[in-house]
């Protein structure tokens, strides 16, 4: 009905036009005929004929573009109608415009090809006392040696280029039910790693050809949503989002390369401006087992990531990760945000938009799978497959008794020229047993306990009358911890670090006492890029670190702009970094894009990295000076085709 009114009423609203000429001029009368004249003779002067036929032709043409516009206006209300309502693609977007189509299948994604140049990557300070390097060097190694004797690490070039198709395919069943999914065709694959070999010439030397690899389709994610009347219910394989990205990051970016994937079942609904969102999270759930009846001869499973076939069943609570009263994992999101076209309209009339959020997520732990045991019969003896020969092993579990908190709250304030956005995220919980060994004794489960904060303000402000200038800051924390290594590994069980290591665990325990029972170093995401080199690169998170980003940006013309970074780091402890010394380095990222209407961007970004005393190497074999380092240089390139 309201389609019919709609077009009725464009139809009337044209009629006039049947009735002008030249933008509203009345159309002439034609003059009486004279005396004696027959009527047919008037009505055949060919130019009133021609005006006629010009009036009929354009009142025509002005009746169907009042129609199509009445029509895409009714399209533009269904779809902020399905925005107000309901949430789009993951949770934390459910302020986001849906962009519904009638289409059957709907094809998003886009192809990217990176092309990079690194040089001296490793700085060229040699081994860690662990043995580790800053940077993966060549395997063929020259091993100069200095005049002095000691070893010289020479700067190498590494060149390469990686290439991602990455499709989104969004099946519509009806206009409130949609199958959403993402998969990665040649997820950063090298180009050239799979060259085919001729059996007569065992060397890719002579390759022309590239095979597919086993692994060339990922298939990522795949999910449901359904409009209800009071929100939007979200449930499969989907990706996880939060604010800046600091913490949690679903990976959709042109130039992301991992993202938060999570099972999730999720209901979004806008309660008085507020956008509430619950989610349960299927985490971990240990050990699992197949269906005695799906097999001929039923296998006990022998580790966590059991692959019995048939169809699956988890035998078991106390082993998932979990939530409140032994539940999935909860977590809860609430925010006032505008939409993306409610934003626009603010900032298009003048006015200031504040918008603002918290996430809270809890999980725990009670025992975990860490080893497997014989399967003994009545007489203790083992048990033996009947159908491999292969004794019997049953999973042996730890009590563990785990848990976290996680809190993250974020706001932004805009007006037309200027942008202050922030996210503050903690961590907060305990392992009370860190030995991972099962015939470990009460005395040697001592706890472990992680306090850790992360912050990232960000402010933007658009100069000259066109805001053609952009001026840029953004200040980082992460906290830290004393022991020695920056702290992106934090792996049970290990040995500890010692000074000059470049990474490692964070706590010493012995078996039978803890000398530092806590690790409080914060990482931000993996695809929160701060920087080309030095986080991104070397070092992997920001973790132990207070960084200082100004820049600026100026758009030559529209889609295509230079920039300018500048990125100061340094750790919150000196006994983290290698070199014993909070600087870590300064980096200069200048970098130019372009970005077309119909999809095409090209860009193409230079590092430079200058180290600084916390990433000398202060135990070279021989030397009697630590040794900074050299320079780092990074140039990346992207080709991508965006649909």
């Amino acid at each position: 009905m309201i389609r019919a009114a709609v077009l009725v009423a464009a139809v009337f609203a044209a009629a006039p036009a049947f009735a002008q000429v030249d933008g509203g001029a009345p159309a002439p009368s034609p003059a009486p005929a004279p005396a004696g004249t027959a009527m047919a003779t008037t009505n055949a002067n060919p130019d009133v004929e021609a005006l006629r036929r010009d009036l009929l032709e354009q009142a025509r043409k002005e009746a169907d573009q009042r129609v199509a516009q009445a029509k895409e206006e009714m399209r533009s209300e269904v779809r902020a109608e399905l925005a107000t309502q309901s949430a789009n693609r993951s949770w934390e977007e459910e302020w986001q415009e849906q962009k519904k189509k009638l289409d059957l299948l709907e094809l998003d994604g886009y192809l990217r090809v990176r092309p990079v140049l690194f040089q001296n990557m490793d700085l060229g300070r040699g081994p860690d006392p662990s043995g580790n390097f800053l940077y993966p060097r060549p395997y063929v190694d020259d091993n100069f040696v200095n005049s002095d004797g000691t070893p010289s690490y020479p700067s190498r070039t590494l060149v390469w280029a990686d290439t991602r198709f990455r499709l989104e395919p969004t099946i519509n069943v009806s206009e409130d039910i949609r199958i959403r999914t993402q998969l990665d065709i040649f997820d950063d694959m090298i180009m050239g790693s799979t060259p085919e070999i001729d059996t007569r010439y065992p060397t890719p030397f002579f390759s022309m050809n590239q095979l597919s690899p086993t692994n060339a389709i990922n298939f990522k994610r795949a999910w449901a949503e359904v409009n209800t009347p009071v929100g939007l219910l979200s449930f499969g394989r989907m990706g996880s989002n939060w604010g800046l990205g600091m913490f949690t990051n679903d990976g959709n970016c042109l130039d992301c390369d991992y993202g938060d994937t999570v099972d999730r079942i999720s209901f979004a609904a806008r309660l008085g401006g507020y956008y509430i969102v619950p989610m349960f999270d299927m985490d971990g759930k240990g050990v699992l087992e197949s269906k005695r009846y799906d097999s001929a001869t039923y296998t006990v499973p022998s580790s966590p990531a059991s692959q019995v076939p048939g169809v699956k069943v988890d035998p078991d609570q106390s082993d998932d990760v979990q939530g409140p009263l032994a539940g999935p994992v909860f977590t809860l999101a609430i925010a006032k945000r505008d939409t993306d076209k409610e934003l626009q309209r603010k900032l298009d009339a003048g006015e200031s938009s504040f918008n603002y959020g918290v996430y809270f997520s809890y999980r725990r732990q009670r025992f975990t799978w860490v080893a497997t045991e014989p399967v003994l019969d009545a007489a203790g003896q083992p048990i033996t497959n009947a159908s491999t020969g292969i004794p019997e092993t049953a999973p042996i579990a730890v009590a563990t008794n785990a848990s976290v908190y996680t809190p993250d709250l974020w706001g932004r304030f805009q007006t037309p020229r200027l942008r202050i956005e922030a996210e503050v995220a903690g961590v907060f919980g305990s392992i009370d047993n860190h030995n991972l060994n099962p015939g470990a004794p009460l005395s040697q489960q001592q706890s472990i306990s992680m306090t850790q904060l992360g912050a990232v303000v960000q402010a933007e402000y658009k100069a000259l009358e066109n805001m053609h200038l952009h001026f840029y800051g953004e200040v980082g924390f992460a906290s830290g911890d004393s022991a020695p290594g920056m702290g992106n590994t934090n792996v049970l069980g290990t040995t500890p670090t010692v000074p000059g290591d470049i990474d490692g665990p964070q706590y010493n325990c012995s078996t039978t006492v803890c000398s530092d029972s806590n690790i409080n170093n914060f990482r931000f995401n993996r695809d929160y890029r701060v920087d080309l080199i030095l986080w991104r690169e070397l070092l992997g998170n920001v973790t132990d670190a207070i960084y200082i980003k100004p820049g600026v940006k100026y758009e030559i013309a529209e889609g295509f702009d230079v920039h300018l970074n500048i990125i100061y780091s340094r750790t919150i402890f000196a006994a983290s970094a290698p070199g014993n010394d909070n600087n870590l380095g300064v980096e200069f990222d200048p970098g130019v894009e372009y970005r077309s209407d119909d999809g095409f961007t090209a860009a193409i970004n230079y590092g430079l990295l200058v180290p600084l005393a916390g990433l000398q190497n202060n135990n070279i074999p021989g030397a009697t000076t630590p040794y900074a380092g050299g320079l780092a240089n990074a140039i990346r390139g992207t080709l991508a085709v965006k649909f």
